[in-house]
């Protein structure tokens, strides 16, 4: 069926699918992005409640992260992997920490740090891909295109339109969590250079100005628009200033850069951080003692950073990957792709503690940890929790809230 002549609204040339890219090729991901919230947008509604979340891809290796160090079959069915006895970080009587999260234990000690085990979803898969997309978009039994955080605002924006900035990712690309049907999040590694790229962008677009053309027309405005929405974030990030020390780390930097845009009281509600690399088939131990150091010490960091600027009690974090690893090692001193494993939730706000219990190291689902609680569970806690949006609405069927928040 051809396309419809002009005159066109702008909500035509989305649905259409017509890529902001294909009308100039200096359009960044951004600004394609950004055109999704921009139909009839609204006045944003300023929340005081942020959710971080950070996502390990790869599949981190939750056995070796939070350890059932009295468990016999833990040391016969990891004789090389195993974290030994002297350096695990005891925080219960049957329940201890991989050495690499030291700072972590300071933060369950004082009661910010909850730890969900057993997390996972029916009938699992272990591709990559797949888990993944089921995580991103919580319908483990479709291929749905749309990812729970883009349905959130899809839910409580609509047709009347979400700021650019209710959702960031700190990277290069949006991730599928964050694009809905009709609002999407945006994405960039550093205020500053987004800026930049934004007013390129604007500086191509204003060849459009006057041309009669309905469709350069509204990417002249678009780029306006973004313009507007990267200043927005490039004052945000200098508004404060902080007096804390992060790693020099990739997931240290990108913390940092949320940190500020916190405090700098950007519209923001959800933030997405990527920590990559857990794929740990050969040599596991030194990949993931480097990588939970990482995310330790930026976590810290982060929460020390919050605190000093008086924005902890408004902010929560969720730590999660797309499925843990098999119970057994393998025999290149690693660990295959596997199933259940624990998740992290972190903050002021949350109740800190053990919840639910360890999974079972013999009574396997074909050398898998069972899974005891469907992440959906917890999604629907932060939706309806700590969001105070219709969780339901959002996932598609009632998922019981758990007690994790204050």
């Amino acid at each position: 069926m051809p396309l419809p002549l002009y005159p066109r609204t702008r909500r035509d040339f989305i649905r259409d699918g017509i890529g902001l890219a294909a009308l100039s090729a200096t359009v960044p991901s951004f600004l394609s992005r950004t055109a999704f919230a921009l139909d009839g947008q609204a006045s944003p509604r300023r929340d005081n409640r942020v959710l971080v979340v950070i996502q390990l891809s790869g599949g981190n290796d939750g056995l070796n992260t939070v350890i059932p160090y009295h468990d016999d079959a833990y040391r016969r069915l990891r004789p090389t992997i195993g974290i030994p006895d002297a350096e695990i970080l005891k925080i219960h009587e049957d329940i201890g920490l991989h050495p690499g999260l030291k700072p972590l234990q300071s933060l369950y000690g004082d009661g910010n740090l909850a730890i969900v085990q057993g997390v996972g979803y029916p009938n699992p898969d272990r591709s990559h891909f797949r888990s993944m997309e089921i995580w991103h978009t919580a319908q483990p039994d479709e291929y749905a295109s749309t990812g729970w955080i883009g349905k959130l605002f899809d839910h409580t924006c609509g047709n009347a339109g979400c700021s650019p900035t209710a959702s960031i990712s700190i990277g290069q690309t949006v991730p599928p969590p964050l694009v809905g049907e009709l609002t999407s999040g945006i994405a960039f590694s550093d205020p500053d250079s987004l800026y930049r790229m934004t007013q390129v962008t604007k500086a191509a677009s204003d060849t459009a100005a006057g041309t009669g053309d309905s469709q350069l027309d509204f990417l002249r405005r678009t780029a306006l628009d973004a313009t507007v929405s990267a200043k927005e974030v490039r004052d945000a990030s200098k508004r404060t200033r902080s007096s804390t020390d992060y790693p020099r780390s990739g997931i240290g930097r990108d913390l940092h850069t949320v940190a500020d845009l916190i405090a700098g009281d950007l519209d923001t509600r959800v933030y997405y951080v990527d920590h990559g690399g857990f794929d740990t088939h050969a040599n596991q131990q030194a990949t993931q003692q480097r990588l939970l150091e990482q995310l330790a010490d930026a976590l810290s960091a982060f929460t020390a950073d919050l605190k000093a600027r008086g924005q902890a009690d408004r902010v929560v974090g969720m730590v999660f990957s797309e499925f843990g690893r098999r119970v057994k090692e393998n025999g290149s001193r690693g660990t295959d792709h596997g199933q259940a494993a624990p998740l992290f939730l972190f903050g002021e706000p949350v109740k800190g503690g053990l919840h639910g219990s360890h999974p079972s190291l013999t009574t396997l689902d074909k050398g898998d940890l069972k899974y005891a609680i469907d992440f959906r569970r917890i999604y629907a806690t932060l939706l309806a929790d700590w969001l105070g949006t219709d969780a339901k609405a959002i996932l598609g069927a009632d998922f019981a809230p758990l007690p994790l928040l204050g």
